[in-house]
């Protein structure tokens, strides 16, 4: 799932504004049927008019609500995404699945005792679910439970390392507990897994610039700007930097980049 969520904040062009990547909430893909079970060879118009029709075929088919609740939440239909998963889960109170996109949007709407109950849960079911882990620690640093959200991080890497969302997560609780040199390593070997994500060269650049080393934030504020040249972020961020390195001509046309933008700015809790 790599789905985002979090609050906007924050001026672009203002000096001393310092805006951080957004946090990675891991939603769980849809799971297709067995083709014994039923077979996708028909025509549809979308996957929501597919599982629609599983569902009304198969009303107790509770992996079939589970999957076109996720279809609505991709269309931002919320409500009917919840009700679907609940359905799901009266059908079937062990799939874990359906806890964990529970909890996904119980997260979103900012109701984080519940997303936590849901999460705890899906991982009660299966203790190897490593996005659930993830999502738990990011339920628990919007709480202010750093110390949790960390060990919950790296329960995720553990159980799969190759999680770029989940490395990143935990570069970000370090950088908020005020371990830079910790974070930065995180975000390094998030590069290693995916190179061209313009959110970590980001964060990196962020750690840099808090253990003073300018320069180097200032090269990734640039390589984040290849992968994305319209983001206002990035251009504020790297004017923030060439500020600090005196370099106040560079500083000004950065900001009145980033001014251009207008851009819809989102951060962690």
């Amino acid at each position: 799932m790599g789905k985002t969520g979090g609050t906007y904040r924050g001026k672009v062009g203002v000096q001393g504004a310092f805006f951080p990547a957004s946090c990675y909430l891991l939603l769980a893909v849809l799971i297709l049927l067995g083709a014994a079970t039923y077979k996708r060879n028909f025509v549809f118009e979308n996957e929501r008019t597919f599982w629609e029709d599983v569902v009304a075929r198969g009303p107790a088919n509770s992996r079939g609500h589970t999957n076109l609740g996720n279809v609505y939440l991709s269309s931002d239909r919320v409500d009917e995404g919840v009700a679907e998963f609940e359905k799901a889960l009266a059908l079937n109170p062990r799939d874990e699945v359906a806890h964990n996109n529970l909890g996904y949007v119980y997260y979103t709407q900012g109701r984080m005792d519940k997303a936590v109950r849901e999460y705890r849960a899906a991982i009660g079911i299966y203790p190897g679910y490593a996005e659930a882990h993830s999502n738990l620690g990011a339920a628990y640093k919007a709480m202010g439970r750093p110390e949790e959200a960390v060990a919950e991080y790296i329960e995720a890497l553990n159980l799969k390392p190759g999680s770029v969302g989940a490395r990143l997560n935990l570069g970000n609780a370090y950088r908020g507990m005020g371990f830079p040199e910790e974070a930065a390593e995180e975000y390094r070997e998030a590069l290693k897994i995916d190179p061209a994500q313009a959110d970590i060269r980001l964060n990196l650049g962020n750690a840099y610039r808090e253990m003073g080393r300018v320069d180097e934030a200032a090269a990734e504020y640039m390589a984040a700007l290849r992968l994305k040249p319209d983001s206002a972020e990035f251009h504020s961020n790297l004017g923030i930097a060439y500020d600090d390195l005196g370099r106040t001509d560079d500083a000004v046309r950065e900001y009145r980049e980033a001014n251009k933008a207008q851009p819809r700015l989102r951060a962690c809790p």
